[in-house]
């Protein structure tokens, strides 16, 4: 059994009654699960959010905090849910559906910085900068490549086209979701919510087998699976 008078609180809601055992720490008044590093990591934890360790964190905190997540928890589901739209949108007006695109990318980057602060985690915010760095890159390069994939519509793929399509998104999509799934990775252990994790992995191989149908497919569901994820964090987590 872990010595608990070193973990006093609950870095989450504040709460003392938890119970540790093995390193792993579980709150009796949340529910929420943690496992820290060190003691310093926990205790940079509870200062972030509490900062008068000392005390029980007053009403007003935990409500600050618990705002902040379920503004990252709407902004980043909301992104998500614009973002899937684009499958509708792309066959119609690709500008426009690479605009939309643009905008849900910086709205979960925002989301997931909050995320990332929220849980005093830096490397989740670091890890999705880079793909949401790729990211811009990947739709700034479906639109150099329109000209050429409607012209292959008409008289067919060449080795040139394909070469460029790997070049400029699969590879790039590669390297970015691997960045991507370090982040949700990062997140699904704070909050609990394991549809980030799924996600995280479906992208990975849905970019890696881009060249293929079953890729595309694959980051379709990670789309959806993208969405719960956001959209099932606990708000009191």
């Amino acid at each position: 059994m872990s010595n608990s008078s070193e973990i006093e609180r609950c870095p989450r809601c504040g709460s003392g009654n938890i119970i540790g055992y093995r390193g792993t720490w579980e709150c009796y008044s949340c529910g929420y699960k943690f496992r820290l590093e060190s003691i310093t990591d926990y205790e940079k934890t509870v200062k972030r959010f509490f900062p008068l360790h000392d005390q029980e964190p007053s009403k007003k905190e935990k409500t600050i905090l618990h705002q902040e997540l379920k503004t990252a928890k709407n902004l980043g589901g909301v992104a998500a849910l614009i973002g899937f739209f684009t499958y509708f949108i792309s066959p119609f007006n690709l500008y426009f559906s690479s605009f939309v695109d643009f905008i849900s990318l910086i709205m979960l980057l925002i989301a997931v910085s909050k995320i990332s602060e929220i849980f005093h985690e830096p490397k989740i915010r670091s890890n999705y900068l880079v793909y949401f760095l790729v990211g811009l890159f990947v739709i700034f390069s479906d639109i150099f490549l329109e000209e050429a994939f409607i012209y292959a519509l008409f008289f067919g793929f060449d080795l040139d086209i394909l070469i460029q399509f790997w070049t400029l998104v699969c590879v790039p999509l590669v390297v970015g979701t691997f960045f991507l799934k370090r982040s949700y990775e990062a997140i699904e252990k704070r909050t609990g919510v394991k549809s980030f994790g799924t996600a995280a992995i479906l992208y990975f191989i849905g970019a890696i087998l881009l060249f293929i149908a079953i890729g595309a497919i694959l980051i379709f569901i990670a789309d959806i699976f993208n969405i719960v994820a956001f959209f099932s964090i606990p708000e009191k987590g």
